[in-house]
């Protein structure tokens, strides 16, 4: 397996270890965020049916506010159930995600955990579809079976490594497209670093929460978590760029270049919380059925 680049041999290997990943569970799992967040599946995609009037009981987040002005009497949109759930798995491959200091590049990684995840709403019998947001920005709808994978599988071994600067899809704007993609009751998978976590992608996430479940996967490495040993280190921002020198002697330094990471993470968490999604945590040094498992358990066998 490569550490440094997208390989379609390694995503397909991921089937094996799909077997044991319990993606369609509908109990309610325990994440490890702060604060003992719950969070549970709610199981298959929802299609619109009909609005009808509005009786005590249903949910106020089913009103539809567009025909409730225009008729003047309350209204909600009913659903019925979808006999195949949508997941969407949108997957960061902008230049920050091509790093890595240990295992593998943190884009290498949230690829290998797209495609495990694939291949078990695959043995679910979800259909699947992918989005990779970046200067290479495409997306594959759902599809059943395996070709929904197999598409995906392609889509995301087309990434490359994009240098610092690079245009594209934002992460706002990634959320954005989601919200116009995943059909009411969608299973909803963003996996990325989060670093551009700014206050226009959490408003969207909360919207695309409303009616579709999410996963939040935070992938990072561990240079990124805790700073090296105190020292002087040579360093570029680009190829043709000046060589810069990153001072961590100080503990001033080494405690701003943690604290950085852990307002991310932090940001990143709340988030999750606001938008009652599951937490998911990726790490570049540690082995990918690890993370992913200490999240959703094994499948009951």
């Amino acid at each position: 397996m490569a550490a440094h680049r997208i390989e379609v041999a390694d995503l397909l290997d991921q089937r094996r270890t799909a077997t044991a990943l319990d993606l369609s569970s509908r109990r309610r799992v325990l994440t490890d965020l702060s604060g003992t967040h719950i969070s549970g599946f709610r199981g298959r995609g929802m299609e619109f049916e009909e609005h009808r009037a509005y009786v005590a009981g249903d949910e106020i987040r089913s009103i539809d506010w567009r025909v409730t002005a225009r008729t003047g009497q309350t209204h909600v949109r009913s659903y019925r159930e979808e006999r195949e759930r949508p997941v969407i798995i949108a997957v960061d491959v902008r230049a920050p995600m091509w790093f890595g200091s240990q295992g593998c590049f943190k884009a290498v990684l949230a690829a290998r955990a797209a495609a495990l995840i694939a291949w078990a709403a695959c043995g679910n019998g979800d259909r699947v579809g992918g989005l990779r947001f970046g200067a290479s920005h495409a997306e594959s709808r759902p599809a059943g079976g395996r070709r929904g994978v197999l598409r995906l599988i392609q889509l995301l071994s087309e990434a490359r490594a994009e240098p610092p600067g690079s245009a594209g899809l934002g992460l706002q704007d990634a959320v954005e497209e989601l919200r116009q993609i995943a059909r009411p009751g969608a299973l909803v998978v963003v996996l990325s670093d989060f670093h551009d976590l700014d206050p226009a992608a959490q408003r969207g996430l909360r919207l695309l929460s409303r009616h579709c479940e999410l996963i939040f996967g935070l992938v990072s490495d561990p240079l990124e978590r805790h700073p090296p040993p105190p020292g002087l280190y040579p360093g570029k921002t680009r190829s043709t760029g000046p060589v810069l020198q990153f001072n961590t002697r100080p503990d001033a330094a080494r405690q701003h270049w943690q604290a950085q990471f852990q307002a991310r993470e932090q940001q990143a968490q709340q988030t999750a919380i606001a938008c009652r999604a599951h937490w998911l945590t990726l790490q570049t040094d540690e082995a990918l059925a690890d993370g992913i498992g200490r999240s959703f358990g094994s499948r009951k066998r």
